[in-house]
């Protein structure tokens, strides 16, 4: 079951920015076919919760007779510490269960998946977007000689930024105000532009994308969950039968060609750089196209109702630059509607780089619902905002455990068009045995997570002000 829950906030005095919030709590309840469609699958979505040995079903009170928790033992620090430290406690007893299980699972994972043997990482010819960063990055991008560093939070504004970590060698910084995560040093324009036309960006859209959109496989080349994308149709359009709709950065045109289909009436218009995306948008899809920029579009007085970017804003280095600029397109009391992965509380201090958000440099900003509306707030450009999300749970129990470092994500080819999430080494043993605990509790407690803490996709819908405020 995916929900869409919306939370809506109101200006009550748009001049002054003071705002007061309204609980709207769920809008609809529905089925979907994935979680967390994507376009950067890191990580099997599917951890699996079984117990893998010997195909047997662990035992219910394994856990309680032979690993036992108490509060005292917390002193340990990790859970990682508290096996080792139990290890040394109970001596040959736990060093029994220890081998006996090493045993039995045979080096299996849970986070094994159905993909994972159409490839092995021990063959030369196999690419991996693991590889593709390092090589663009360290290699070739010399990081971190002449990257740079943010001396400023884009949502809060404040510049007290403490490391939060790292992934595949890439520093992320955290607002110690707002809980702002980011890539911190960020890549110069030449990274970026070499990123961008790599072998990860340019076979994901060949490959996967381009064959899904022939297809016309619903959900299967959207960013976001396709019931989270419709309910942000029918808020865009609010019942209008006509109006003029911007999708900014939308590709090939996945979630272009969807609002063309779902209001039949509205003169939808893609905006998008990329030579070949845009000849297969207009090709294939019959979009219209704008490749000029949002300075540009000012110039000629292009005017839109909704303006929109689906996973598109956490690439962005000034995502205040970027917000405003396009911002400036909409019509008074037109709309601006932004979907980015949700990098929520527990993943901020609990999850950290083991979330499936995290890849480096390509997101270089992880947000949260507050720190987003407080970005959107910082452009005084609009008066209300509303907020939507969609998807599974954001934080599961298994990313407690750093596990990312042992799987990487096949490039897609002409052979192998879907994403092939693959395991590079084995886990150690202590690290196996938590994953397979964790793993008991989460799919009672996802429910739980997506309601508490949020879920995988973030939606914020902010209203343009009638009067641009002086200087803007």
């Amino acid at each position: 079951m995916v929900d869409i829950i919306t939370r809506r906030s109101v200006m009550v005095d748009a001049a002054d920015n003071v705002g007061g919030r309204q609980d709207v709590g769920r809008l609809t309840q529905v089925r979907s076919s994935a979680d967390r469609p994507g376009a950067f699958p890191l990580l099997a979505d599917d951890h699996g919760c079984g117990w893998r040995a010997s195909g047997e079903a662990v035992p219910a009170d394994f856990w309680k007779r032979n690993l036992r928790v108490s509060r005292n033992k917390r002193r340990s620090g990790s859970t990682l510490g508290f096996f080792r430290s139990q290890a040394r406690s109970k001596g040959p007893r736990l060093k029994n269960t220890l081998d006996r299980l090493a045993r039995d699972c045979r080096g299996t994972s849970i986070l094994e998946t159905r993909n994972e043997r159409d490839g092995s990482l021990g063959q030369e010819s196999t690419k991996t977007l693991f590889q593709e960063i390092h090589r663009l990055c360290h290699v070739e991008g010399l990081y971190p000689l002449g990257w740079i560093e943010r001396t400023e939070c884009p949502c809060c504004g404040a510049s007290r930024f403490q490391e939060a970590f790292k992934k595949l060698g890439i520093r992320h910084s955290r607002c110690a105000e707002c809980d702002y995560v980011c890539v911190d040093p960020y890549p110069p324009p030449q990274v970026m532009e070499v990123l961008y036309s790599g072998d990860y960006y340019t076979r994901m859209r060949e490959f996967y994308e381009l064959p899904r959109l022939r297809d016309q496989g619903i959900g299967s080349a959207y960013s976001a969950p396709v019931e989270l994308l419709d309910a942000l149709i029918a808020k865009g359009t609010g019942g209008r039968e006509s109006g003029a709709w911007l999708d900014v950065g939308g590709g090939l045109g996945a979630f272009a060609s969807l609002v063309s289909r779902r209001a039949p009436g509205w003169n939808v218009s893609l905006n998008e750089m990329n030579v070949k995306s845009i000849e297969i948008a207009r090709d294939l899809l019959k979009l219209d196209v704008l490749p000029e920029d949002s300075a540009v579009l000012r110039a000629e007085g292009r005017e839109f109702d909704v303006v929109s970017s689906i996973a598109v804003l956490e690439h962005v280095v000034d995502p205040v630059a970027f917000v405003s600029d396009y911002a400036a397109l909409l019509k008074p009391g037109g709309l601006l509607i932004t979907v980015v992965p949700h990098f929520t509380r527990l993943n901020v201090h609990v999850s950290k780089a083991s979330n499936s958000n995290v890849v480096p440099p390509f997101h270089l900003s992880l947000f949260g619902a507050d720190n987003l509306e407080r970005l959107l707030r910082r452009t005084e450009l609009f008066s209300g905002f509303e907020t939507m999300q969609g998807g599974g749970a954001s934080f599961t129990l298994i990313d407690h455990a750093e596990h990312w470092m042992y799987w990487d994500s096949l490039l897609p080819d002409a052979d192998h068009a879907e994403i092939r999430t693959v395991r590079t080494e084995e886990y150690p043993l202590p690290l196996n045995i938590v994953l397979n605990a964790l793993s008991l509790a989460v799919p009672v407690t996802s429910e739980y997570f997506a309601a508490t803490d949020g879920m995988a996709h973030l939606a914020i819908c902010a209203t343009r002000k009638n009067v641009t405020p002086f200087g803007k």
